[in-house]
């Protein structure tokens, strides 16, 4: 009872401590240009994707909701996430943040796959220029709640990935 009263009060404490960028809603495309994946702990397993987002900037954490096609190992899939993110220090500059994604699949598309649920959480920062327009930089660590089964048997994907991003914020 002590630990949740103890991680109740830090998740508390650090959803209180997030700062607001001053906008209310962003959009934003991205690209993974860094990835560090494993397929059944098999490394350096390829990954490469796109993405699409829409925030919600709210006064203490944000919201986000967004899509990525991705190719895992040479197969294609789709995937939906909806997050949070912490605005650790907001400045006409740079603001960082922490993030954290719930992740959800249907499954891989050219194969008899499972569909997928994970997570995942990581660091980045909005780079500001021109205006309301940035640059989001983020690194995440990715896995899965429980493996799908892909082409009859079980898999597990995950991994550090990192992404650039061009957007616009409002």
């Amino acid at each position: 009872m002590l630990v949740r009263s103890l991680t109740a009060a830090g998740l508390a404490a650090l959803l209180s401590a997030c700062s607001s960028t001053g906008k209310t809603l962003a959009v934003s495309a991205h690209a993974i240009v860094v990835d560090d994946y494993s397929v059944d702990g098999a490394q350096d397993e390829e990954l490469q994707g796109y993405g699409v987002e829409g925030h919600l900037l709210l006064l203490g954490p944000d919201l986000s909701l967004g899509y990525e096609q991705r190719e895992i190992g040479g197969e294609d899939v789709d995937e939906l996430f909806l997050g949070g993110r912490c605005f650790v220090i907001d400045s006409p500059i740079v603001s960082p943040y922490l993030s954290a994604r719930l992740r959800y699949s249907d499954g891989f598309e050219d194969s008899d796959s499972d569909s997928y649920s994970g997570w995942a959480a990581g660091v980045g920062a909005f780079v500001w220029f021109l205006g309301p327009t940035y640059i989001d930089l983020n690194v995440h660590y990715e896995d899965l709640f429980s493996d799908p089964d892909v082409g009859g048997s079980e898999t597990g994907f995950d991994g550090i990935t990192g992404a650039i991003g061009l957007g616009l914020a409002f």
